[in-house]
């Protein structure tokens, strides 16, 4: 049974040449507006953040994109963000390590971010800086993720002062995590 023609498919067979150049420019006007558009509300959200003016913000501007991003799907190592709050020198060295051989598998063994090969929803939402030390352009805090309920994943992170604010040089397990 062949399938029936609508009037508009009628329409723009028939019609010249000029009209199709036209819904051309229509349609690329239209995804260049929802581009625009996407944009715009994406930097409203906050998306583009400026440097962290201490260490305890770089934290909380990290940890909550990075773990929301996790929790999407999405592999935040490889979004141009990461750049936003981590150091370049680190971004490198674990780009190396990722496509290094180890024993026959590839990449770290575990998040490096989170010193753990899994992590809980709650760890988004408690975020605790504690024992923060600064010494001129390095500074070290203590991170505590998920609910002091629960249990809690202490991180020992050192920041580097970097493109005016600060960012996440290294991350290393705390002792005693609950």
């Amino acid at each position: 049974m062949p399938m029936p023609f609508n009037r508009w498919m009628l329409l723009l067979i028939t019609t010249g040449w000029h009209v199709r150049a036209c819904l051309h420019a229509l349609l690329l006007a239209c995804a260049f507006l929802a581009f625009a558009g996407t944009h715009v509300m994406y930097a409203a959200d906050g998306v583009t953040p400026g440097p962290a003016a201490t260490p305890e913000a770089a934290v909380h501007l990290f940890y909550p994109w990075y773990l929301g991003e996790m929790m999407k799907g999405r592999v935040p190592f490889t979004e141009a963000r990461m750049h936003d709050y981590v150091d370049e020198d680190t971004l490198r060295d674990i780009a190396f390590i990722m496509n290094r051989p180890n024993g026959g598998k590839r990449g770290l063994q575990e998040d490096y971010f989170l010193q753990a090969k899994d992590y809980f929803d709650d760890w988004a939402d408690y975020i605790a800086v504690s024992e923060v030390t600064i010494d001129g352009d390095t500074a070290s805090a203590l991170v505590a993720l998920g609910d002091p309920a629960q249990g809690t994943k202490r991180l020992a992170l050192t920041f580097m002062r970097e493109d005016g604010g600060w960012k996440i040089s290294r991350v290393n397990e705390a002792a005693a995590s609950k």
